[in-house]
């Protein structure tokens, strides 16, 4: 880390050592420190801190002097999970920010468990993360595959996950397998952007498919397309306004958030608008699951619709 400088490195002649996964031990003049989430020392695993005379602690902003918010009693907390072992060599095990709570109550560790599926041919890129599940997390697995995979390649793609998954703990194994259709965005040219492609599976974005389906798109062939047209077209502008883009740079399928850039806030903005608008009233329990133009064209010709066999009755 930029904040810590080099700290330690496995410098063991032995290459079995080297072979263990450990970053080595700390070089002499810095600390090393596993604490739980409390800040107490622990033996297993926990947030790795670090403490040295050359280690980040504090800035000076606008000539006041102020230690920073990830410094612990002079310990910088690095955000990885690691172990020290007796021998004081220290293994990182991943970022805290991105451990999976399994149905168990046991940490797992995307890092971790990506090493398993990382030789399937035709994977690309690969991600793990844990999507929200009540209480719990769904390990979520999200793969970028070569252009050679065809529509046989693709089943056996998804029998080589299987195979893995099934050698997996219970705790570790993956609930929901997807595919990222486009190039994943990469940290440095070399780590996926985690947090990006669990936006995009969250969000429903057009950019993610499963192996067996597709993302449903909203039916408009009932109505009549002039009406259809219309009602896209107005809802677009909806959109645009509230979002401070071109109708031109809105595709009628692209969602909310991953494609277009919004946000929760300027979410429910829009809705408002639209129902002022459309003078109807989007159902509660439907927001958040409507995510394009399309999606809530097909909503507001829904409500027209209903109203006015209601209105016939």
């Amino acid at each position: 880390m930029t904040e810590i400088g080099v700290a330690c490195v496995e410098m063991s002649p032995n290459i079995s050592d080297r072979l263990l996964g450990s970053i080595g031990k700390p070089f002499y003049g810095f600390d090393f420190k596993v604490v739980d989430e409390n800040g107490n020392p622990t033996d297993g695993e926990g947030e790795l801190i670090i403490k040295s005379p050359t280690t980040h602690k504090a800035e000076i902003i606008g000539g006041v002097y102020k230690e920073t918010e990830f410094v612990q009693d002079g310990y910088f907390k690095t955000g990885d999970i690691a172990i020290i072992k007796e021998d004081q060599r220290c293994y990182i095990k991943g970022r805290n920010k991105d451990v999976i709570i399994a149905s168990n109550g046991e940490n797992v560790f995307p890092d971790e468990l990506e090493y398993y599926f990382k030789d399937i041919p035709h994977v690309v890129h690969l991600v793990i993360f844990g999507v929200q599940d009540g209480a719990t997390e769904k390990i979520t697995l999200v793969v970028q595959l070569d252009n050679a995979v065809n529509s046989d390649g693709l089943k056996e793609v998804k029998a080589a996950l299987d195979r893995v998954n099934a050698s997996l703990p219970s705790e570790k194994k993956v609930a929901d397998f997807f595919v990222y259709k486009k190039d994943m965005p990469l940290a440095n040219g070399i780590k996926v952007k985690r947090a990006f492609i669990k936006k995009a599976v969250i969000g429903g974005s057009n950019d993610i498919t499963g192996f067996e389906e597709k993302r449903t798109v909203a039916n408009l062939d009932m109505y009549d397309p002039k009406e259809v047209k219309e009602t896209l077209a107005k809802v677009k502008s909806i959109f645009a306004s509230t979002l401070m883009l071109t109708e031109e740079q809105i595709d009628d399928d692209a969602i909310w958030t991953v494609d277009l850039g919004g946000d929760s806030m300027s979410y429910i903005s829009m809705v408002s608008d639209l129902n002022d608008q459309m003078e109807l009233e989007i159902p509660t329990e439907k927001l958040g699951k409507l995510g394009s133009v399309r999606d809530f064209a097909a909503e507001v010709l829904r409500i027209r619709h209903e109203g006015a066999n209601d209105d016939k009755k």
